[in-house]
């Protein structure tokens, strides 16, 4: 029963922690630009575990950290695919029946791919658009410690996770300021498979993956561009996060060649006829 457990305490941690946020209610940068960015969100929760082998009604406290590279390529005026790549670190406890439960994990490596597309744009600067990302992240040092009884246990757990995240969203460009605020909502599916020291390996899933998240752009000049975002679904999960990016436009026209003036011609002198 203690390490059913344990199974189960190691994917809350797990798959609460999976959604990178990507920026993800930002409108497309347009065709031939590209916006890297840095990123980092955090996220915090409350659980209460509903399982048929565990015992019911255990309270989780989960933290989770992300940091990433994210890269926005417009391949189309409405059109943008998206890479990220960088590291997720997560830490829970637990009080049960059983005793105190804790882990904490190494940074784990994480990376996604994804799009994004923008349907409808109006002449007041209201947008609607929608997407898709992919992450995964893995680790083979994640530690899992229970303290009962007087006794405590460590074991060592490894693991790969994954999720799809579908959203929609609506925003509104507010004029010539470079501010544009969003919201939208997204259902994040998520599978988690663990392996722990004696072979044992268990797959789970998020069992409240509907989330509503709103955020800000702000393009302080026509380059430099920066996010801010919150989410939650409603049921113990809230996170933030936010990015700074620089904006390069790969299709912008070459400068004009620098005219050259025109060589001075000097008059030709002639000589004087002699009559």
């Amino acid at each position: 029963m203690i390490k059913k457990t344990l199974f189960f305490a190691l994917c809350m941690v797990m798959v609460f922690s999976l959604s990178a946020f990507a920026g993800e209610g930002s409108d497309t940068v347009g065709g031939g630009k590209l916006l890297p960015q840095l990123r980092y969100d955090y996220s915090s929760t409350d659980w209460k575990t509903v399982s048929s082998f565990v015992y019911p009604n255990s309270n989780w406290d989960i933290d989770s950290h992300n940091y990433y590279l994210q890269l926005n390529w417009g391949i189309l005026n409405n059109v943008d695919l998206i890479g990220l790549i960088g590291g997720r670190s997560v830490s829970m406890e637990s009080e049960s029946v059983e005793g105190v439960m804790t882990a904490d994990c190494v940074p784990m490596f994480m990376w996604g791919v994804g799009f994004r597309t923008t349907f409808f744009r109006a002449d007041n600067g209201f947008y609607v658009g929608g997407g898709a990302l992919f992450v995964n992240s893995f680790s083979n040092d994640f530690d899992m410690t229970v303290t009962g009884g007087g006794l405590t246990r460590t074991f060592d757990v490894s693991y790969h996770a994954y999720t799809l995240t579908p959203e929609l969203h609506a925003g509104w460009h507010i004029g010539d300021t470079g501010l544009t605020p969003y919201m939208g909502v997204d259902y994040v599916w998520s599978r988690a498979h663990t392996e722990w020291n004696d072979d044992d390996d268990v797959d789970y899933h998020m069992e409240h993956p509907v989330f509503m998240f709103a955020g800000l752009d702000h393009y302080i000049t026509d380059r430099l561009y920066l996010n801010v975002e919150g989410r939650t679904n409603f049921n113990d999960g809230w996170g933030i996060g936010g990015g700074i990016g620089f904006l390069f436009d790969l299709c912008a026209p070459a400068p004009a060649p620098e005219v050259t003036p025109p060589p001075v011609i000097e008059p030709k002198l002639e000589p004087m006829s002699k009559n």
